[in-house]
């Protein structure tokens, strides 16, 4: 009994010197010019020395344990790692990532949170802030601020727009007409006209490229399964009267 209150003073110990080392990190970080890149691999090292006190958890009965600080590190973190990264329409997808602290904090690359966009933007949840930049809003911006039909507050109009912009997933172009989704379901995977058509091989009129040639860049093991696929790499581009020509030589051929 003694060993298990020593191990939960432990852990209580470790969270609230955790949850210091975080409110520093920001404020410096804050002040200095740092890139995105580095301040990424600064959260990072947090979010793994997050994990290493969890273990200690699995161990010993948590129904009595106060988890305020646990929840405001998870929370500094997430929220943190979510403002680096642009454009907002990406942060859906890497906050899957940042919150799923069963992926261990050296699989969380920087290039895996920047790879693909989930279409759906997701706002930068404190108080006070815009939900793109992050901003804190100043006394008289506080009473200006835009605010949008679901609650998500702007410093600007600029930045309200940036957090609806949808960007093509395989080009990296902003989208201006209607975009086509990848998964309509989910609403995941844009791609832009220009990216989703094709030239006919035959003809050279555009088509529509093959619903699977696109599937790589769906976040997930939906996507992982069809990165070593050959649909995508032997894909090649034919309309239907080109494709029914292609069929009928091959017969001829075979004959």
């Amino acid at each position: 009994m003694e060993k298990m209150e020593a191990n939960k003073e432990f852990i209580f110990d470790n969270f609230q010197s955790l949850l210091r080392e975080c409110k520093s990190l920001k404020r410096k970080l804050e002040e200095d010019n740092y890139k995105e890149r580095t301040k990424f691999y600064s959260w990072t090292k947090k979010r793994k020395k997050l994990e290493l006190t969890e273990d200690y958890c699995y161990g010993i009965e948590l129904d009595h344990f106060d988890k305020k600080e646990l929840k405001q590190i998870i929370q500094l973190i997430c929220n943190e790692i979510l403002k680096l990264i642009r454009p907002p329409c990406k942060r859906k997808y890497a906050q899957r990532l940042i919150c799923d602290f069963s992926l261990s904090s050296d699989d969380l690359t920087w290039e895996k949170l920047n790879s693909v966009s989930s279409s759906q933007s997701l706002p930068i949840e404190e108080k006070n802030r815009c939900a793109t930049c992050a901003k804190k809003f100043s006394w008289w911006g506080f009473f200006s601020k835009d605010i949008d039909k679901q609650g998500n507050q702007f410093c600007s109009r600029s930045c309200r727009e940036e957090f609806n912009d949808l960007f093509c997933d395989s080009c990296k172009k902003k989208i201006f007409d209607t975009p086509y989704y990848i998964d309509k379901d989910k609403e995941e995977g844009v791609i832009c006209f220009d990216c989703v058509n094709t030239k006919c091989l035959g003809c050279r009129k555009y088509i529509p490229r093959s619903p699977d040639y696109f599937q790589k860049l769906l976040p997930g093991l939906q996507g992982e399964k069809n990165k070593s696929g050959d649909s995508a790499g032997n894909y090649l581009p034919l309309c239907k009267s080109c494709q029914a020509k292609k069929i009928n030589h091959q017969a001829e051929e075979e004959e």
